[in-house]
């Protein structure tokens, strides 16, 4: 491999594009293959919601990776919406799930705040607390817009050297000495390293690699509902 390997990623989503900045950063030359175009598969699909509140520190610790990200990009015109993450309890126990969240985040810098039942109107005057034991609110949470979201990092990408071929199929693989030559739709590519980063598309990039993921795609629905 050469000192500045040429890797290719397999996928312009968010998982893609974030990968593909984070490796131009490094100093390698990247280049993105997309079937389609950015943002065109699940990402472009999301809902975009950043939550923090969460009860395994791994995925706390996740989650401050990501929020110290998010501010950087902020500042260099990424939108976020900041109106705050709110989980809600049905029992006791998960009360003391969001406790033990709620340590986890103070000390890994977050904020967050447990609800019992009676406060929730705090936050929500319409909800009813009903059968409800509480939750636990991140005021630094929200949303963003995930289409918004890899046309930024996609110019980004480009900005630091990096390539983007959209519309371009990944149709073959060939092994070859410290590397691959990738069959696409387009010409062919010679590069060093792959990155799968495809998707609900990711077992099928696998198999032309002679691997398997067990990765199922699965189709979600978001409703939003405004209350009078």
């Amino acid at each position: 491999m050469t000192a500045s390997p040429h890797v290719v990623v397999i996928g312009a989503g968010t998982l893609g594009l974030c990968s593909a900045l984070h490796l131009v950063e490094q100093g390698a030359r990247v280049t993105v293959l997309e079937g389609q175009s950015i943002a065109s598969g699940s990402s472009g699909r999301s809902v975009g919601v950043v939550g923090s509140q969460f009860t395994d520190p791994f995925e706390i610790m996740l989650r401050v990776h990501a929020l110290r990200r998010f501010r950087q990009w902020e500042s260099q015109g990424l939108g976020f919406n900041h109106i705050g993450y709110l989980r809600l309890a049905r029992t006791q126990k998960q009360m003391e799930l969001f406790a033990k969240s709620a340590e986890i985040q103070e000390a890994a810098g977050l904020r967050s705040r447990l609800y019992r039942a009676n406060e929730l109107k705090e936050l929500v005057p319409h909800i009813d607390p009903e059968g409800l034991e509480g939750g636990l609110f991140g005021p630094d949470n929200g949303f963003l817009d995930p289409h918004e979201m890899c046309t930024f990092l996609a110019q980004a990408v480009r900005t630091q050297g990096g390539e983007i071929r959209q519309y371009r199929k990944l149709l073959g693989v060939r092994r070859r000495a410290r590397g691959y030559t990738l069959e696409t739709s387009g010409d062919p590519i010679d590069c060093d390293v792959v990155v799968n980063a495809a998707g609900a598309w990711a077992p099928q990039v696998a198999e032309l690699f002679g691997q398997r993921l067990h990765i199922w795609p699965e189709r979600h629905e978001a409703v939003v509902i405004h209350l009078d």
